[in-house]
Order: C-alpha cells, then structure tokens, then sequence
C-alpha cells in the first residue's frame, strides 16, 4: 500500500511537476502555478509516445522521462515557491484524489477496480509493460495469449498508447508490478484534470477559492468517475488534456505573447491525441482554432499569428508522431469501432443526462430508480438551471475560453452520438460531463456576491448530488482480489521458461501476471444456445472436455483449486501451488493414452459412480491394446444450494445457469445436507463474492468471504469443519453492505456450497484382470495407458 499510494503518486506528480517547470521555461514563463502540474502530465504523455514510436529507441523512455524532469525542476526551481498560490486547487486535487482513490484504499490492499465489469485493463497493462521496451513490435515476445493481446490491440490495431506509454514509464520508478499502480494513476490523472479546471476558472472569476470550488465538482461528475471504475484510461486522460488545453489558451492567445506561448496548447493537443487517437481531434481541433481566433481578436496581427501556426502544426507534427504514422490504421480501427454496433460491457445505450455528472445508482450501466430517480431528476435539473446561468454568466463577463471549452467538448460529443456506437455514444457522454459542470459551477459562483444564498443552494444541491453519486459508486466498486493475482504473478516467474502454460480458469487478467510462463487460457465457455458477444457468460473451462490430445502442446497446467473440475490426466502430476492454484507438469506422453472416460456430470460434478458395463467395457479395451488401467479415485463431494432452494425476495435465478442465483442486496438461504461420513470437511462457496458473505452450519459460521470476485464456475474455500454424520442445516447470509466497497452492485452469482473430504482425489493403477473393482466406485476419471 505504501509504495502503491504513497510513493507512486509523489513521484508521478514530482516528475509531472519537472516536466510542467520545463515546458513553463520553454515557452517563456506563461505558465500560471496552477497549471504547471497539468501541463507537465500532458508533457509526460507526448514524450513516451515520441520515445515509443520505434522499438530501437522506445528502451530510453524512463531515462528521457527522468532527465527531462530533472532539467526541469533545476531550470524552474525559481518558480517551485510561486507553486504555493494554488493551495486552494491543491485542496480540492486533493479530494477528488481521495473519491477516485477510496475505494482500493478501503480494503487495505494495493489492487484495482472494475475486475469483472471490464476486461480492458489487462490490456492496458500489457500496453504499459511492452512499449517502453519495444514499442509495438510483439515480433520479440514469444507466442501466448499475452503476446496476442499485445499484437492484436498494440500492433496490428494501433490502439490509443499515451495514457499507457506514460502510465508504464512512471510505474517503472516504483519497484512493484504495474497493477498495484494503476489505479493510483489514474487518480493522478484526475487530480491533474481538477488543477486544469481550477486554472480555466481562475482568470474568469479572480478568485482562487472560487475557482477551487468549480473543479471540485467539475473534476468528478458520476459517469468519469464510473469510467475509473472500471480502468478507462483512455477516457480519463484525455479529458484531463482537453481540460489543460483549454486551461493554457488564455495565456498563449493574449495580446504581446510571443510565438513560444503557444507550446502548452500545443503539448497538451498532442497529448489528447495521443491518449485518445484520432478521435481525440473532434475536440482538439476545434480548440486550437478557437486559440488562433482568440488570438486574432487580441488584436495579433497575420505576422504575429505566423508564429504560434508554426508551433501548433511543426511542433504538434513532432509531438504525435506516433499517431500521425498510425493515422490510416487507427482511423480505419477507430470508425469500424464508431459504427459497427460495438456496444463494449454495455447493458443498453447510455441516457444524455448520464453526462449531467449526477446519476444515483451504483452502475452507471443501470438507470436510477424510485426515490433515488426523483433525486437524480432534482440534482440534474440544478445541473442544468445552473448551466444556463454559467452561460449567461460567461457571455456578460467576457469569459470566451470557458464558454469555447463547454461549446468544443458539447459540439463534439454531438457529432459521435449521431454517428457511433452504443459504446462510443458512452465515451463521448463521459469526455463532456466535466465541461457540463464546469460551466454550471461557473453560474453559482459568479453569482455568489449578488445572489449569495440562491447561489450556495444551488451548489449544495449539485455538490451534494454529484458527490452521492459517487458514494454509490464506491460502494459498487468491483475491486480485484489482489492475494490471488500476486499468486499469479508469482507462478508466472516460477515457471518461466517452462511454458507454454494452459490455465484452466477464466481469468482475464492471467495472460498479463503469467506472461513470463507463456499462458493460454481455456476457452470461453458459451452458456446457451444463440448467446450473443454481449450475453455470453465466461466460465472455467473443465479438463475432462480435453483429451490428452488436446493438451499436447502444454508441458504444464495450472488449475484453480477448489471441488469444481476434474484432476488432469495421468500424464500430469502436481508439482506445486498456491492458495488458490494447482500446478501440474507432464510426466508423460499423449500418446501414452489410449483411451479415457471421463465420469461425473460437468465440472460442479466431476466424479460419479462407474456402472459394470462401463467397467468391463474398460477392460476388454485394455487388454485388445495390451495397455494398463489408470483410475483417478475421487471422493465424493457434497453439494447444497441454498441460494436456489430458500431465495430471499428480490434474489433471482441466473437464467444463463439455473444453479446460481443473482442476490440483491442483504439477506440469507438455508438447506439441508445429509453428511454420510463423519469427519473434517473443507467448505467452500461457489460465486463471485463482493460484499460480506458468510456460510454457517448448524448456525455456526464457518467463515466470511469479502472482495473474492471471480468468473464463473468457480469457488473459493470459506474454511473447515467437523462434521458429525447425519442431517446439517447449511446457510448463506449475504450481509448488510456496511461502509466497505464493493457492497453493493450487480450481477455477483451465488452458487452451491460444497464440502469435501480431506482425503485428496488418488490416482492409483488397475491390473486389468480385476476391471471389476471400478464398479460401484466413485471416480473423476479412467484412462488406458500404454
């Protein structure tokens, strides 16, 4: 926690600080304190998409990010003092630093957020890891389902790399892995965006207090900090750019500034671009041609303006290099992304009001409903009275860079929802709720000193509105189990070399922490019949669906423990695990076996008890190929389903797979399980587990799972109990959501609850003559091996 939350965003925000001091001295000093911060993060992202532009120089981007932060901080150390004048923007970085932060920070591990609800992190991840040290050739990373994921985004589709350049230079200063950093950075990011905010509000309304109060609510309407939420990088760097962009117009289009005024604007255009790709032009471009016209209405001559063109189109030219050489393949990416009905983790089309920054549900994909939608109807009709009145506001005072930032990010965000995607339409509402608030924040604080009591009701009424959003959101928050992914990593280096690994498990995020092994993942298992790319449901893949044959190309496996899924075959043989994982090499051929029969019925069932005739057609086989009798004993689990058989109301049966069962909020089930054997009994619970979840026998509690979110067909051990034969009464309680994260949302399945044995599975040889002592036995599988 300390080097993730700590040291990471003091660093981030020191190397932001030399680099912002270095673009202040390039382009004369017009750099208000307010907006050094900012400018350097944009800085930061065009310097990493420069450096990545050729693997033969992309190794050298950590070193130029240190030495032009360094230069920066000796030749700017006479402005680090004046620094102090935005004590009031700091305060309010602060906060929202502490809103995007708290829920990782509340479980008391360096994780991150959206496990489960997006799966784009782990490509961001390999994004951050790769191109500092290659850029996007893969050419040089051995085949895996990590290197696909690389080539495929990175090189082949010319997906939007600064946010992720930037984010694995910085990362490389801290010694941990580039997850345990990324939601810290992009908390950075937000609290560079609330600093660009302050310093576009400050100029207009002269005071520092106000200005802090406009990005406080600004820099966090519901839907960003929902994209935060689920790892959007994308999204929230380039809308802190935009923000720096229009931030740095004032000062680079005013009367008597010269030509290298127009560096920030134009560093902070780049880095849009480089965050968001082509699309980010929409934006950016309308901005800098309101910079050239502001400019010119300051009285700037032709001769004047001919400077600052020369920056914007040579120096920007430099700066997005890299999208400039990508520009066919990423635009061609970019509109087949706009308009092929790409609907991303959407559960229907986002409502425009969602871009109003107040929405009270705690999964922007859902609509608001009951008291909580009279709530969001009120802030967002604030929301909207307050714009008017920003606008009036800004039209009498002269406040044309607010007013061209909150027309710009309007303007464009209109022009994708009549053209793109459902998943588009989503990018857009989020790029333009900060401008939204923005202007409205500007119509209650212009009027504080003439209307002063309407004007703090009316920012109560948004303030409150915006920041109740957000506690839903934290208490929705789907945080990643950050012990089982550490596991990951950890097999991932104790394997390297020795893979091609196959794993098992549906895990999104194992291609990224086991890239070392060379991962593949099981397939993606289709629920029903005629799912579709949206509904279909991802599922640990179980072993008995592959044959020996099938494995030939996986020297190792590695596998989630836990009742559900067969052992692997005889040819495997475990060598080591974790908590959570089992991992097992080959000791022999695929050849080696010459038939196999997998028993049980699906993975929640992976023994069953072999008939006769399945035993003496076993035999007979044996002994026509002259091969020998491998058997895996397995005892037999027991299994109870107390979330299906006693739903609570409001809990609903998983209509993709009629054994889990979807909870909403608190609440708890009970069944009955006959034990047949005394002993002691492992206890597990399948599901995906968010808020505080206990299982209790006979009324006592077995033990409580919290923050264990996983794919499907999945179960995590809750402890371990003695058991007397005979009847037991079984229960599921889902307690009451608390303080802590990820107490509410949606879509956690329950499952069974099973108990197994302390004896393992065995796998022992069966002479072939006696093929009657599998009859009437429980068994996972058996094999004829040569």
């Amino acid at each position: 926690m300390f080097l993730s939350w700590i040291v990471f965003p003091l660093v981030a925000l020191v190397a932001c600080l030399g680099l912002g001091l270095l673009v202040d001295w390039l382009s004369g000093r017009v750099l208000a304190p307010v907006l050094v911060l900012p400018v350097g993060g944009a800085a930061l992202v065009c310097v990493t998409q420069v450096t990545t532009i050729s693997a033969s120089i992309a190794p050298s981007t950590v070193w130029v990010v240190v030495a032009a932060s360094v230069a920066g901080l000796v030749v700017g150390r006479a402005r680090v003092a004046a620094l102090r004048e935005a004590k009031w923007a700091a305060a309010a970085a602060l906060v929202v630093f502490l809103v995007a932060s708290m829920p990782v920070l509340a479980t008391g591990s360096p994780s991150f957020a959206g496990y489960t609800v997006l799966g784009d992190t782990a490509l961001h991840l390999a994004g951050a890891q790769e191109m500092p040290e290659r850029a996007r050739d893969a050419s040089g990373l051995p085949p895996s389902a990590y290197t696909f994921a690389f080539q495929s985004y990175y090189d082949d589709n010319a997906y939007p790399a600064g946010g992720a350049t930037a984010f694995g230079a910085l990362a490389r200063l801290v010694l941990t892995d580039l997850a345990w950093v990324f939601q810290p950075f992009l908390s950075v990011m937000l609290v560079l965006l609330t600093l660009a905010i302050a310093g576009l509000a400050q100029p207009v309304l002269g005071s520092a207090r106000k200005a802090a109060l406009v990005a406080l609510v600004a820099a966090q309407p519901a839907l960003l900090v929902a994209f935060a939420m689920q790892g959007s990088i994308k999204e929230i760097v380039v809308s802190a750019m935009l923000a720096t962009l229009a931030a740095t117009i004032p000062a680079a289009a005013a009367s008597g500034a010269g030509w290298r005024a127009a560096i920030p604007v134009t560093v902070a255009a780049a880095a849009a671009v480089g965050a968001l790709g082509p699309s980010a032009v929409l934006w950016a471009g309308p901005l800098m041609i309101g910079f050239l016209v502001l400019a010119a209405l300051a009285g700037r001559s032709a001769r004047e303006l001919a400077g600052p063109t020369a920056v914007v189109v040579l120096v920007g030219a430099v700066l997005a290099s890299q999208s400039l050489v990508l520009l066919s393949t990423a635009t061609n990416v970019a509109t087949s992304v706009a308009t092929a009905g790409e609907a991303g983790n959407l559960l229907r089309a986002l409502a425009l009001d969602q871009s109003l920054g107040v929405w009270l549900t705690g999964d922007f994909r859902t609509p608001p409903t009951g008291a909580l939608l009279i709530a969001t109807r009120i802030g967002e009709v604030a929301v909207l009275i307050a714009a008017g009145f920003g606008v009036a506001w800004c039209i009498a005072g002269r406040a044309w860079v607010p007013l061209l930032y909150g027309a710009t990010m309007v303007l464009g965000a209109i022009f994708v929802l009549a053209r793109g995607s459902l998943w588009a339409d989503a990018k857009a509402l989020v790029i333009v709720s900060p401008a939204i608030l923005t202007i409205a924040m500007l119509g209650i604080t212009g009027h504080l000193d003439r209307h002063r009591a309407v004007a703090l009701t009316g920012a109560a009424a948004v303030l409150l509105g915006v920041l109740a959003s957000n506690v839903l959101i934290y208490r929705s928050s789907s945080i990643a189990p950050q012990d089982r992914l550490a596991e990951l990593a950890e097999l991932g280096d104790e394997l390297a070399g020795e893979g091609p690994v196959l794993v098992s498990e549906f895990e999104e995020f194992g291609p990224y922490f086991l890239r070392e092994a060379r991962p593949e993942r099981g397939p993606l298992v289709v629920s029903s019949p005629g799912d579709t790319d949206r509904t279909r449901r991802a599922a640990a893949a179980d072993l008995d669906g592959m044959t020996p044959t099938n494995l030939a190309d996986y020297p190792v496996l590695i596998t989630r423990r836990g009742p559900i899924g067969s052992r692997p075959s005889s040819i495997y043989e475990r060598t080591g695990g974790t908590e959570h994982y089992d991992v097992w090499k080959r000791t022999g051929e695929p050849a080696s076996v010459l038939g196999r029969i997998p028993l049980g019925d699906g993975p929640r069932n992976p023994s069953s008890v072999m008939s006769c005739d399945q035993a003496r057609e076993v035999g007979r086989n044996a002994r026509q190929s002259g091969g020998s009798i491998v058997v895996a004993e397995a005892p037999r689990t027991l299994s109870v389903n107390p979330p299906r058989d006693d739903r609570p109301a409001g809990w609903r049966r998983d209509r993709d797979d009629p054994v889990l069962t979807l909870p909403a909020g608190g609440g708890s089930a009970s069944a009955s399980l006959e034990v047949p054997v005394a002993g002691r009994y492992g206890v597990w619970l399948e599901g995906s587990i968010g808020r505080a979840t206990a299982v209790e026998i006979d009324g006592r509690t077995v033990g409580v799972l919290r923050n264990r979110l996983a794919a499907r067909r999945v179960a995590e051990q809750v402890g371990n109990v003695e058991l007397a034969a005979g009847s037991h009464t079984v229960t599921v309680e889902r307690r009451g959501a608390g303080v802590a994260p990820g107490g509410g949302g949606l879509f956690r399945p329950l499952g069974l609850v099973y108990l197994t044995p302390e004896s393992p599975t065995r796998v022992r040889s069966v002479a072939v003559a006696d093929w009657r002592e599998l009859c009437a036995r429980p068994l996972d599988w058996v094999e004829v091996v040569a």
